[in-house]
């Protein structure tokens, strides 16, 4: 979807940096694309009131650029206002809250953007993937296609699932709203099942956000942190998940990996 240039601009965007023990680094490439399409957070703290709270994340727009890029600038700020995260502190929270609440936080965010995208007369949509890491945990979430994974012990120990409109239950919840799957796409055009925006796709009134033919509920998993094994988390767009598998994004990252300490384990 989206208009391309005669030829890719190669230049790579980086930024790069370190507090409360977490360090990271940011690269982004247009390639063929007219406009940048994606967008990214990359926040150590949240809040004054969440300094150890932060939030790594990926936002791989389509049919545009700003339902991705309102997304990464807002969000954080709309989710620290929304329980458990606006009363709760760094390392003292339930677990089972903070999983809802980030969902609950996605689903209401996407009830902003189509506001704001019905002003502009928008019609782009991203997909979401990353991560919120306290003391204690990791909370990825993922909507779409884009992938994040934890590299633990020089391994792939968690790995986001992706959204497509051929996996079962995501074709059965598109027939439910009425639509189609071909070619490997909702009505063979969009082909992810779920994003935030894309709402040609979310305009059936008497279904739930989350039972359209596009729903923005992400899924949520948290996986313990673990300090003396844990090496890096990958938060990518597809571009890098279409043209290498897990295990070989983990091999590449790990050959060219070194923490600040020297050594090949990190954070």
């Amino acid at each position: 979807m989206g208009a391309f240039l005669p030829k890719p601009l190669t230049y790579i965007k980086s930024e790069e940096g370190s507090k409360n023990g977490l360090t990271w680094s940011m690269g982004a490439m247009q390639g063929w694309r007219v406009d940048m399409e994606d967008a990214h957070i990359t926040t150590i703290g949240l809040s004054e009131k969440l300094q150890d709270v932060s939030m790594f994340a990926v936002f791989d727009g389509h049919a545009g650029k700003y339902v991705a890029e309102e997304t990464a600038k807002s969000f954080v700020e709309e989710l620290i206002t929304r329980k458990p995260f606006c009363d709760m502190s760094g390392d003292k929270y339930d677990i089972e809250e903070v999983k809802q609440g980030l969902s609950e936080a996605f689903r209401h965010w996407d009830t902003v953007l189509r506001q704001k995208t019905k002003d502009r007369g928008d019609r782009s949509g991203c997909t979401a993937t990353g991560v919120l890491i306290t003391p204690k945990h990791f909370f990825f979430f993922n909507i779409g296609d884009s992938r994040t994974l934890l590299i633990r012990n020089r391994e792939v120990a968690f790995a986001s699932h992706d959204h497509k409109p051929t996996n079962e239950d995501e074709k059965r919840r598109i027939e439910n709203a009425g639509g189609r799957v071909m070619i490997q796409r909702i009505n063979g055009s969009l082909a992810v099942s779920r994003a935030l925006g894309d709402f040609d796709y979310k305009t059936k009134t008497e279904l739930a956000d989350n039972e359209q033919l596009v729903s923005p509920e992400p899924d949520v998993t948290v996986v313990d942190r673990d300090a003396a094994n844990d090496n890096y988390i990958v938060v990518a767009c597809d571009g890098i998940y279409d043209v290498l598998e897990n295990e070989q994004i983990e091999e590449f990252c790990s050959k060219r990996y070194t923490s600040a300490s020297g050594s090949e384990k990190g954070q």
